[in-house]
């Protein structure tokens, strides 16, 4: 509602992304406010916010997404590992969740993330506790690289016919030391590369002490 309000003065528009998975909704700029748009998945309806993109309108053209920004330049959506070449953050914040024992309290001893993935990446877990979400600083993005595809590795360099291939990893127990009652796990990766990434967030797991209640 508070978008709504304050965008009223340029029409918004909605563009149906299927090859992408994607319905993205343009968050016009009509004052001081932020570049973003709003981007739901088509097949399980989560929803996410961008920022940084300023979508005064949307175009879909030869199945590759489009948006044209209020200074009349137009860009090409998903197709890097960068934004217009400066470092980006996702940053995926889950619900926050009482781990079936509502009113005790938590502490929240080590967190781990299961990813599937066909390109490198840098992690970052953390904790927010009782709906106060607090998300760190990111992490750094990973090294560049060239991927071995045609029209985009390097010739004599790139291995013909390679393939990275998409592996499922669990990553190492990180120490996080945070208390609460509800609980809402959070990852951040940070990208800042040539190749589009192809990433994915499987699952979180936690491992916490119960505390006694306290009446």
């Amino acid at each position: 509602e508070k978008e709504v309000n304050s965008r009223r003065g340029l029409r918004w528009e909605m563009l149906k992304w299927a090859a992408n998975n994607m319905l993205i909704v343009s968050q016009p700029i009509t004052g001081p406010q932020e570049a973003q748009c709003l981007v739901a998945n088509i097949e399980t309806g989560a929803w996410c916010k961008f920022t940084g993109w300023d979508t005064r309108c949307l175009a879909l053209f030869d199945d590759i997404g489009y948006f044209g920004t209020n200074d009349g330049v137009i860009y090409q959506m998903e197709t890097s590992g960068s934004d217009d070449g400066e470092n980006y953050t996702a940053t995926y914040v889950g619900g926050f969740d009482h781990c079936k024992s509502v009113g005790l309290e938590k502490n929240i001893k080590q967190i781990r993330t299961t990813v599937r993935a066909s390109t490198p990446f840098i992690d970052k877990p953390s904790i927010s506790t009782d709906y106060n979400i607090e998300v760190p600083n990111p992490p750094n993005s990973v090294d560049n690289y060239i991927v071995d595809t045609w029209d985009v590795g390097e010739w004599d360099v790139a291995l013909w016919d390679a393939s990275a291939g998409t592996s499922l990893a669990s990553s190492s127990w990180r120490s996080i030391g945070r208390t609460g009652r509800a609980i809402a796990p959070q990852v951040q990766m940070t990208f800042g590369i040539t190749p589009k990434p192809d990433v994915e967030l499987v699952n979180i797991d936690l491992t916490y002490e119960l505390g006694g209640l306290v009446v």
